[in-house]
């Protein structure tokens, strides 16, 4: 018995990581019904449903937004021509008392909008690389879904006597200008339908997730957390190595090779212990399987890892959810009925941001003739019965 007691050992070893590996896996969290016009609190899902509109942006409009149980106001701007020194000093109150500057442009950044950016003490300074300053992070996207660094980006620093700016935000009609004051994060632009600009949105009041057609929402905006229970990392490596079922897969594989090590050591005894009948022991059969489950498992999660385009990632996701028992349809229907009609979505996990852009119309009329074909099929088979 004392010359199996390391087989066992190992075994069981073995049997416990096999069962935590299991224990660990994270499935998907569903979405709530009541999620899009609930209260902010305790609610697990942030969308916004947005609509491309060629409504003429006004001069300065006014918008309430909901984030982390506070409320907060967004300040429009639409910079048509020079700013008086009376605009300046209004859009100045209004950036004093907490509220969100966003600025609305049609061309070029030009001087006009650098003279209102004066009046509030802030500098634009223009580079023609990245400076080594960590605290200032500046992005460029084009119209295609991926990141860009800038060849000349802006970057906006607010000056000691001015009011701090949480973020500033430009929009142009195809290249989007973000910057932030303060934090890290990464932010994604898809399709140039929209954006979300933050760098912690657990510890800023200010995120904002907006484009040009924000007019057509009626109502309050409301900013809503969502987790889908997976790791929003863009290095599936990094991921890999901090995630614990893969360090215990590479304890267990430590401990097979020495056990392995072990036994070719010893040389009156063969490295397969076998019966007197000459077949396999339960505990190296015990042994074998742990190392063959693990292996498998392994190889799911590193398949699972690099194959996580975040597009992809969450357009599988809602096809996966039953996007008509959840309310979204309904409400992209009575918000948004043209035809382009998109919602918004990210993910704060790990302090990365994703942002995606999801064909709901799409995905859902897909759905529906799926159900059509289902309730045809049943038809048949209770016609035949």
């Amino acid at each position: 018995m004392k010359k199996f007691r390391i087989q066992i050992l190992l075994g069981v070893v073995f049997l416990a990581g096999l069962l935590l590996t299991f224990a660990t896996v994270k499935e998907p969290e569903n979405f709530s019904n009541s999620s899009y016009n609930s209260d902010p609190k305790g609610t697990k899902a942030l969308y916004l449903l947005l609509e491309n509109t060629d409504r003429e942006v006004l001069r300065f409009q006014e918008k309430i937004f909901f984030i982390k149980e506070k409320c907060g106001t967004l300040l429009l701007i639409n910079p048509e021509g020079s700013f008086s020194k009376e605009e300046a000093a209004t859009v100045k109150d209004w950036v004093g008392a907490g509220n969100t500057l966003v600025y609305f442009v049609d061309g070029l950044f030009e001087n006009k909008s650098d003279k209102l950016l004066s009046a509030f003490n802030i500098s634009v300074e223009r580079f023609s690389k990245k400076p080594e300053n960590p605290e200032l992070t500046a992005v460029l996207f084009n119209d295609k879904v991926k990141r860009l660094e800038a060849e000349a980006p802006l970057y906006f620093t607010t000056g000691a006597k001015g009011p701090k700016l949480n973020s500033v935000l430009l929009l142009e009609q195809k290249n989007v200008m973000v910057s932030f004051s303060f934090g890290k994060g990464t932010v994604y632009l898809s399709s140039a339908a929209g954006l979300m600009l933050n760098s912690n949105i657990a510890q800023s009041d200010n995120a904002i997730f907006l484009y040009n057609f924000i007019f057509e929402l009626p109502g309050p905006v409301y900013f809503e957390e969502y987790h889908n229970g997976f790791e929003s990392s863009l290095d599936p490596f990094t991921e890999l190595k901090r995630s614990p079922v893969v360090k215990l897969l590479f304890l267990q594989l430590l401990l097979a090779g020495f056990f392995f090590l072990y036994q070719r050591g010893r040389r009156k005894r063969p490295p397969v212990i076998q019966s007197a009948a000459g077949k396999r022991s339960v505990v190296e059969y015990v042994i074998s399987m742990g190392n063959l489950f693990m292996s498998a498992k392994a190889s799911l999660l590193v398949l699972n890892l690099l194959r996580k385009n975040f597009k992809a990632e969450i357009a599988s996701y809602f096809r996966k959810t039953n996007i008509l028992d959840t309310g979204l349809l309904d409400a992209v229907k009575k918000r948004t009925p043209a035809k382009n009609s998109r919602i918004m979505y990210y993910l704060t996990d790990s302090n990365f941001l994703q942002v995606t852009n999801i064909q709901l119309i799409k995905y859902a009329r897909e759905m529906e003739e799926l159900k059509r074909e289902v309730k045809a099929n049943d038809r048949t088979k209770d016609k035949n019965r």
